[in-house]
């Protein structure tokens, strides 16, 4: 049977090709309303704050993405917010002509679904020098709990845009090592992919906290560009002037959210606006944490980053099956997986493969390959810190997403040096391409369907119940949603509400339609047929 296969050398391609196609038709079925919802506070909160101003786009949501989305919170996520605005906006201009799908956000998803994939493709060929290789990588990368939980739930964008950042950062990093001659640093390299890098991790800042991790990512992966290993010592100044170079975004950004944020947080909002405090835990700005180390629901620990570095890795490589998700204690969802014996298998083998290819074979890219292994427990820390603050362990759903960048670029390269040893290897490797599809998706589906009824039957239901008649626990369907829609445009959605339970997962369209009636003028009582 090997034999036969061995003398196909389309079959391989063949392999990638349908994992592709999997991901593709699985991410189609994954908007299905009865796969997604809406957090509360999205609808709740953050809209309140969106349209404060009114339904229109102006230049005051450029100020108003500096007002706090949480009481307290002093983190300066302004790009996000206002990314955010412009798309809960654009949903409500749209609900005059259509039913709008319910976590439909038209900027962000443009930057998740076509600029991330796309650019890690290109990524993945500018430093593997194959087009498959990239396929690959994009197809595991579209169906991993990251990238999907940033279309099945409805809230700031932050930490999926975050994706978009990693890889658009790497992208550019791997154009600028192209174009660099022998020896060339970042700062030396000729061309304008040096600064659209800085610009990305600068805006970066501005997403999320995750993209800080960029500024590990990018010398890790090029450090030829930061580093003259040959010549180390006497190359101090060029370093250390190429090191000040690629720190200006950080720095900018430090300036920005020290000494330019409070000016406008006073003179707008009427509050001083303390990153410091809230980063450091120093002073009234804590929110639950002790110290920089110890959050409000864990405290740093070895064993709590290598839970985090077993969990994420084995719900892309270990199916439910072998390795039991667990419930935790924050909601009735899958927040963990099992340390067991064949996940600790499973991971052992991708490891001992992946260092394997990266130290012994010969490879263009066996620094990229070298550092994103060493850059992986790094990340575990610095994911691990991040989450102390919120949950401890997680699984990639939201939080933790850009673990799905790291994990499809490691993948992409495996595939690509596995391929490079023989026809046979380059099977075994589409295969695994295949296995590691239908595992994501198999995991993702089981830690969605417990995010939905947590946010839907437990948030929402106890939110609302009492201002809303909401119907017994069921799956949103588009049924669901548009007798609500046709009632509003008919100007009877008061009436219809009053005498027709809905779900839980639908309260979030009545708000938003609410919303635009309140700035039109239009009372729940008055009738104003559109």
């Amino acid at each position: 049977m090997l034999n036969r296969i061995t003398l196909n050398p389309n079959l391989p391609t063949r392999f990638v090709l349908a994992a592709l196609g999997i991901a593709f038709l699985n991410f189609v079925f994954t908007l299905m309303p009865q796969n997604v919802f809406v957090h509360a506070d999205y609808f709740r909160y953050i809209l309140q704050e969106t349209t404060r101003d009114g339904l229109g786009i102006q230049w005051l949501d450029l100020v108003n993405s500096f007002q706090l989305r949480s009481p307290g919170e002093f983190r300066p996520r302004f790009l996000a917010y206002g990314i955010g605005a412009i798309d809960q906006k654009i949903r409500l201009v749209l609900y005059d002509y259509i039913l709008v799908h319910p976590t439909f956000a038209p900027l962000a998803w443009f930057l998740q679904l076509f600029v991330g994939p796309v650019l890690l493709l290109l990524f993945i060929r500018n430093l593997t020098g194959s087009l498959l290789a990239g396929i690959a990588s994009v197809a595991i990368y579209v169906t991993s709990v990251g990238f999907l939980s940033g279309f099945t739930m409805g809230l700031l964008q932050g930490k999926a845009l975050s994706n978009v950042v990693y890889i658009a950062a790497l992208y550019f990093a791997s154009r600028v090592q192209l174009k660099a001659r022998q020896g060339e640093f970042l700062y030396q390299v000729r061309g304008f992919d040096k600064y659209l890098l800085l610009g990305f991790l600068f805006l970066g800042m501005f997403i999320d906290e995750l993209p800080l991790f960029a500024f590990v990512l990018v010398p890790a992966l090029f450090l030829g560009l930061f580093i003259d290993l040959r010549n180390v010592w006497s190359q101090v100044k060029r370093t250390v002037l190429n090191a000040g170079f690629f720190s200006l975004p950080f720095l900018l950004f430090l300036v920005f959210v020290i000494i330019i944020v409070p000016l406008i947080t006073q003179k707008y909002f009427n509050f001083y606006f303390d990153y410091l405090g809230n980063l450091l835990a120093m002073g009234e700005n804590k929110r639950g944490a002790h110290s920089i180390f110890s959050g409000p629901y864990a405290t740093l620990s070895a064993s709590l980053v290598f839970e985090n570095f077993t969990n994420l890795f084995g719900i892309s490589l270990a199916s439910k099956e072998l390795s039991p998700l667990v419930k935790g204690a924050h909601g009735d969802y899958f927040s963990s997986q099992s340390q067991n014996f064949f996940q600790l298998i499973i991971l052992g083998a991708f490891f001992s493969v992946a260092v394997f290819l990266a130290f012994k074979r010969k490879l263009t890219y066996s620094i990229a390959f070298r550092g994103m292994l060493i850059a992986v427990p790094f990340f575990m820390v610095f994911l691990t810190l991040l989450q102390i603050r919120h949950i401890p362990v997680a699984t990639g759903y939201y939080y933790g997403c850009t673990f799905a960048v790291i994990f499809s670029i490691l993948a992409g390269f495996i595939f690509n040096a596995t391929s490079q040893i023989g026809q046979r290897f380059r099977f075994y490797a589409s295969v695994a391409v295949l296995l590691i599809v239908l595992v994501q998706i198999d995991n993702f589906f089981a830690i969605n369907r417990g995010w939905i009824k947590t946010h839907n039957e437990d948030m929402t239901r106890n939110s609302f119940s009492s201002v809303l008649s909401l119907g017994p626990p069921a799956s949103l369907r588009t049924s669901d949603l548009r007798p609500i829609w046709k009632a509003w445009r008919q100007g009877q959605m008061q009436d219809y509400l009053q005498s027709t339970p809905i779900p839980a997962g639908a309260v979030y369209l009545v708000y938003e339609l609410r919303t635009i009636d309140k700035f039109r003028g239009v009372s729940p009582e008055k009738k104003n047929p559109k």
